[in-house]
């Protein structure tokens, strides 16, 4: 073969690319991928047109994916407004005359700007020059997490880590084992956090699971065993066989344990408890941050909580774990449900006495979690009309819906190793009675069931920031940066009452500051409640004006909040980066109604199924909301 033939056009331009003068010093361009190139967002494609504005105004989606929009943009000058899949909202806030700057929100003074004129027809909210004065809200986390086929918790709730096809990391799921099996299997790549091996090594548990400590000289291992942070307990330590040994003893007494056998045993065995630890703080922590991971030790947790943890991590693990635990999930529902410590919670004198201990509270939560988003209808029922009413009771017999910080800890940061304990445990308690109000939110809004924690005994904290939460040391050396940790509004309640009244200062746009993401998702997650409450007492007619007028506020301060916010932060937030969707879906059932009373029939309450939800998203998704 002759030398010509041998040169192709790589060769040829990389040729050019040293000789060329008009290089200028600049680098050959880097091979382009081959294939069909992603043109838009599952939004944009939807919609059939793309992000309007182009480059300069992206929709998130695509702005988080760092991709331009290409999907053939609706040419300008036309008379109809186009129907998008996604509403369109203000690109900034629009601040109304008498709220100027605030300090600490370093916003410039903007006048107020008037909304494009609305059209002719009831569904149209919108102008021909809508592109230079709104973008989209992508609606596809609705339309995910009320899609009827989901089946498991991992396909509502996504782990933040790259997936295959059955959702799972990749590397989990090309390493299965045969049910039965205990021996342990890689899970990630990264040496550095899974450098044990069952030959022998001493490593610490926290080590093993890449989890930070409080500089402390030792802590209560149970039973008498201290533990030292620099060696820690050992993963062959026999109180974790210890705590495996006390789980499955429990489970043993349910009816069906003979069938159940082989799979409590694929998920309690002393050699997957930190892959399934590391699993659920990994996958499922994100969404709902409401155990501080530091501090997470399998050798000396509650062993109901410990189990919940383990049931949840084997769900987002592989295939097969995640199948054992549909199939035992029953069992140890009525391990944690009917355990001895959580039963005395439901007891107002005995859980006063209790009051400092709330593992068995989590560990029920969790457990609740994966009934009502892994499983069936029937449990999805048992969980809102029995579980539910449990945890609730608990939670108030605890005091958690007024559980506030001590004075002393938001004034300034803890200066001892008990101070430091004091204040993380009283956070715990904090974010757990937040999630709690949170998943009975969500059964109003996406089941219509009535909710039992009301928005007036919300008078605890909101939580802290989630880098304070997780970590390990006084890292926050800066006596501002532990301000800025915490929330200035004072609670749910009356975050509610502020968005709702009628006068609004600077001052008040002040209050707000530093809520932060889950803030700000507990908050549309009230509105919401408040909503299904007036409409179900046949007065939502009545408290339209103060509910649209507090949805206008909610979405003026998330706009100020989600500007400062990097562009490349998408995900880290888990589920709360998608309130925007929750003040789109607010604002559909403030105006149009919700799926109980748009459709012909009268009221339908308390169902198990989204799937009304799904399809109402799905048809008015092609409105333009103001």
């Amino acid at each position: 073969m002759s030398h010509a033939a041998t040169n192709g056009h790589g060769d040829t331009a990389r040729r050019h690319s040293t000789t060329c003068p008009q290089k200028r010093g600049r680098l050959i361009p880097p091979p382009r991928k081959r294939g069909r190139k992603l043109k838009a967002c599952d939004a944009c494609a939807l919609a059939k047109e793309g992000c309007d504005g182009g480059r300069e105004r992206p929709c998130s989606l695509c702005l988080s994916r760092r991709q331009t929009c290409t999907f053939g943009r609706a040419k300008p000058g036309k008379v109809d407004c186009p129907k998008p899949s996604q509403p369109y909202l203000p690109t900034r806030p629009l601040l109304p005359d008498h709220v100027g700057t605030t300090q600490g929100l370093s916003r410039a003074p903007q006048k107020r700007a008037s909304l494009p004129a609305t059209g002719s027809g009831p569904d149209k909210v919108c102008g021909d020059d809508h592109g230079s004065h709104f973008t989209r809200i992508p609606i596809s986390f609705l339309l995910q997490y009320t899609d009827p086929h989901n089946s498991r918790i991992h396909q509502y709730f996504p782990s933040l880590l790259k997936s295959d096809d059955d959702g799972f990391p990749p590397s989990v799921s090309q390493a299965k084992s045969p049910v039965g099996s205990e021996s342990p299997f890689d899970l990630y790549e990264d040496p550095s956090g899974w450098n044990w091996t069952i030959a022998g090594h001493t490593e610490s548990l926290e080590q093993f699971l890449g989890l930070d400590i409080l500089p402390i000289e030792s802590w209560d291992c149970g039973d008498g065993v201290r533990c030292s942070p620099s060696q820690g307990p050992n993963v062959e330590h026999p109180l974790i066989e210890q705590r495996m040994g006390e789980v499955l003893s429990e489970l043993g007494s349910h009816n069906e344990m003979d069938s159940l056998g082989p799979y409590i045993r694929v998920i309690f065995c002393k050699t997957r408890v930190q892959a399934l630890v590391q699993s659920y703080f990994t996958s499922w922590h994100p969404h709902c941050p409401i155990l501080r991971k530091p501090s997470f030790d399998a050798v000396s947790v509650f062993p109901p909580l410990l189990a919940a943890v383990m049931m949840v991590g084997a769900t987002y693990y592989s295939e097969e774990t995640a199948e054992a635990a549909d199939n035992c999930l029953e069992a140890v529902e009525h391990y944690v449900f009917e355990h001895e410590a959580f039963r005395r919670l439901l007891d107002p004198a005995e859980a006063e006495a209790v009051s400092t201990d709330i593992a068995p509270l989590q560990a029920a939560f969790i457990i609740a979690i994966l009934l009502h988003w892994n499983n069936y209808s029937a449990s999805r029922r048992r969980v809102r009309l029995h579980r539910y009413a449990d945890l609730v009771a608990a939670a108030r017999n605890l005091g958690l819906p007024s559980h506030r910080h001590s004075d002393g800890a938001q004034a300034g940061m803890p200066t001892s190793e008990r101070e430091w304990d004091i204040f993380f445990r009283a956070e715990e308690a904090i974010r757990l009675v937040n999630w709690i109000f949170l998943v009975d939110s969500s059964h109003a809004i996406f089941h219509r069931a009535p909710p039992k924690l009301t928005l007036s005994e919300m008078t605890g904290n909101f939580p802290c920031s989630d880098e304070l939460f997780a970590a390990s040391d006084s890292s926050l050396q800066q006596q501002q940066s532990w301000h800025r940790a915490f929330p200035k509004l004072d609670s749910i309640a009356e975050g509610m009452s502020l968005l709702m009244q009628d006068s609004w200062t600077d001052e008040l746009l002040a209050v707000f500051e530093h809520l932060g993401y889950q803030g700000f998702f507990i908050l549309v997650s009230g509105l919401h409640e408040i909503i299904f409450s007036a409409e179900a007492a046949c007065s939502l007619a009545a408290v339209k004006p103060a509910v649209d007028r507090a949805l206008t506020r909610w979405k003026l301060l998330w706009d100020l909040h989600t500007q400062d916010v990097p562009q490349d932060a998408g995900g880290r937030f888990g589920f709360y980066e998608n309130a925007g969707e929750y003040w789109w879906l607010a604002k559909l059932f403030l105006d149009k109604g919700t799926p109980s009373t748009a459709e012909e029939g009268g009221k339908v309450f308390d169902q198990d199924s989204m799937e009304d939800v799904n399809g109402f998203v799905r048809r008015l998704a092609e409105m333009r909301i103001e």
